[in-house]
C-alpha cells in the first residue's frame, strides 16, 4: 500500500508531463502566450521514409498534436509545415494528400497550415507501415525481415481505460509512456480530471523554475536509433 498521489506522479516525472500537457492539455489562448517558451511545440509533419537516405523521419509529438486547444492562423503560423526530402526536391510529410514540389503547392487553394493539429493516430499507423517499406527496401532475407519490429500492438489499436489507480497508471508508464501520452481513454478518464488548472500552473512553474526531482531527466523519446532527423 503506498500513499503516492496524482500530483507526485507528474512531479517526478515532470519533464515527461510538460511534453504530455502540450499534447494533450486544453490551454487557453493567454495560457499558450504565458507559457510558450516551455511547451513542447513538436513537428507539423507526418512521418517520411527518405529513400536515398535511408531513413524514416519521425515528427516529434508537442502542441502540434494538441486538438484540446482552440487553434486560429496565427497560432499555426508558428510551425514550418512538411519535411523537406532534398533529393527530390520535394515538402512530403503532407499526411499523403498533398505534395509541395520545388516550393510550388499543386493546388494553390489549400492552406497547408490547416493540417495542424496533427492526428497522432494516424502518425503511428504511417510511421509502422514505413518501417516495413524501409525492411522492404534494404533486407533480402525472410530471417533479416522476421527481426523487424514496428509500433506495439497497444499503440496501433488503442486499449480503452476506465479511471486507474496512480499504480496502474505508473504500471503503463513504465510498460511504454507514449501509450499514456497518446490513448485518448487515459487522458479523459483519468489524466483530464486529475489536471486541474491549478496542478497544470504548479507543474510549469516547477519546470520553469529547473526543479528536477531526483535528477531524473524522463522526457518522452519515440525516435529510434536509426533515425537521424
Amino acid at each position: 500500500m503506498t500513499n503516492l498521489t496524482y500530483r507526485d506522479f507528474c512531479l517526478h516525472h515532470l519533464d515527461y508531463m510538460i511534453e504530455y500537457l502540450s499534447v494533450n492539455y486544453p490551454f487557453s489562448p493567454r495560457q499558450i502566450k504565458e507559457n510558450w517558451d516551455v511547451l513542447v511545440k513538436g513537428d507539423a509533419f507526418y512521418p517520411v521514409y527518405i529513400r536515398d537516405a535511408e531513413t524514416i523521419c519521425m515528427p516529434k509529438f508537442g502542441l502540434s498534436f494538441n486538438r484540446n486547444v482552440v487553434w486560429t492562423d496565427e497560432l499555426r503560423s508558428q510551425w514550418k509545415v512538411g519535411k523537406w526530402d532534398p533529393y527530390h526536391g520535394i515538402l512530403k510529410g503532407l499526411g499523403g494528400v498533398l505534395t509541395k514540389e520545388l516550393g510550388e503547392v499543386e493546388d494553390a487553394s489549400i492552406d497547408i497550415l490547416q493540417m495542424i493539429p496533427l492526428d497522432i493516430q494516424q502518425v503511428i499507423s504511417m510511421d509502422d507501415a514505413l518501417i516495413w517499406e524501409r525492411a522492404y527496401n534494404l533486407y533480402d532475407t525472410a530471417e533479416e525481415l522476421s527481426m523487424v519490429e514496428g509500433w506495439p500492438a497497444y499503440l496501433m489499436e488503442m486499449e480503452e481505460y476506465s479511471l486507474m489507480t496512480v499504480e496502474e497508471l505508473q504500471a503503463v508508464y513504465h510498460k511504454n509512456k507514449v501509450e499514456v501520452l497518446v490513448n485518448p481513454s487515459i487522458w479523459a478518464y483519468t489524466m483530464k480530471p486529475q489536471l486541474t488548472e491549478t496542478l497544470v500552473d504548479e507543474l510549469l512553474s516547477l519546470y520553469r523554475a529547473g526543479y528536477v526531482p531526483g535528477h531524473i531527466q524522463d522526457r518522452c523519446n519515440v525516435k529510434r536509433s536509426w533515425r537521424s532527423c
